[in-house]
């Protein structure tokens, strides 16, 4: 396909994309169903003009997430403010106002939204389009020609019809008005699906909100409880091995005393043998010594003995001494010498 055919197939499916969007959106936060497109079928021309501007020029910047998102604000955010601008101006009609809404130009646009259009420009780019695109080339040629025709007819009598409605041209266009009907039905009968699908979906979403917030509230309940029985548990537990403990510790300690005791009653049986034998050795080394003494004092009294019989016989073997004139034994001089001495 060339680029103009690709630019109408894409206009026209986003065109309808975005109407289904608006549809569903005004349905969930609204709470009822409305046409919020500006012709009579269910399409939306700014979300086509913008997504195939969007795809042209930002297609091949998807790598880059920051251009990607900047130029999606920028060119949504001129589309919109233009578009809402031409429509008021013109026709004096505003299908949106942002009046309530900070950072808004006019009405037109306002920084919320601006930042929805970038983000909304990555996803469509990165997520959706690669999705749509590989449903579209699988369609024949022949096919998608045929349905562009059929669909741009349809486009073109939509816009003047209701062109002529706005601008309150009262002649009538005959086929022409029959088929935007037709085009009016169409897109009501989708409108009422769309827009009562998203009200269910929306409505099963806060039921499971809902839902989702019971199960957590009560499986907060249950973890609380699980938690405070394990917290008792440990506590029991704890007090039970606090107790086990003590026991342990009081019979170790009974163990180590009674050791203790009896070590020290074997220390003192110890001793009191070691005492004995002690006394029993030393009292045998006195005895042995007494009889050792008694011994040496009989080997001395014989020795003496011996010594005084040789004393004797070695004495009576001296000459006589002549002392002042008269003569006197060795022995008689020996003992006076001694008798002298003592008395000194």
């Amino acid at each position: 396909m060339n680029v103009f055919i690709n630019c109408l197939v894409f206009f026209f499916i986003y065109a309808f994309l975005g109407w289904c969007v608006e549809v569903s959106f005004v349905a969930i936060t609204r709470g009822k169903v409305v046409n919020r497109g500006f012709l009579n079928g269910p399409v939306c021309p700014i979300y086509g003009v913008g997504m195939v501007g969007i795809l042209y020029a930002l297609e091949p910047l998807k790598d880059n997430a920051i251009v990607l998102f900047i130029g999606g604000v920028v060119i949504c955010s001129v589309l919109e403010l233009f578009t809402g601008w031409i429509l008021d101006k013109i026709f004096r009609m505003r299908w949106w106002d942002y009046s309530e809404n900070r950072f808004n130009i006019g009405g037109y646009i306002c920084l919320e939204f601006s930042i929805m259009w970038g983000l909304g420009s990555m996803i469509m780019v990165n997520m959706i389009h690669p999705m749509i695109y590989g449903v579209v080339s699988k369609i024949p040629l022949m096919v998608i020609y045929a349905l562009l025709v059929i669909f741009a007819i349809a486009f073109i009598i939509d816009i003047i019809v209701t062109v002529k409605e706005i601008v309150g041209f009262k002649k009538s266009l005959g086929q022409l008005e029959k088929i935007a009907d037709g085009l009016k039905d169409i897109g009501d009968q989708l409108k009422d699906v769309v827009g009562n699908s998203a009200i269910t979906v929306s409505e099963k979403t806060e039921e499971g909100k809902e839902k989702l917030a019971e199960a957590t509230a009560s499986s907060r309940e249950k973890i609380a409880e699980a938690t405070a029985s394990s917290r008792e548990k440990i506590a029991e537990a704890t007090a039970s091995s606090r107790e086990k403990i003590a026991e342990a510790t009081a019979s170790s300690r009974e163990k180590i005393a009674e050791a203790t005791a009896s070590s020290r009653e074997k220390i003192a049986e110890a001793t009191v043998n070691s005492r004995e034998k002690i006394a029993s050795a030393y009292e045998t080394s006195i005895v042995e010594l007494k009889k050792q003494k008694i011994e040496m004092e009989a080997k001395y009294a014989v020795m003496l003995l011996k010594a005084q019989k040789l004393g004797k016989r070695q004495v009576k073997a001296f000459p006589k001494l002549r002392v002042s004139g008269s003569t006197i034994s060795v022995r008689e001089r020996l003992a006076d010498f001694g008798n002298k001495l003592s008395k000194k």
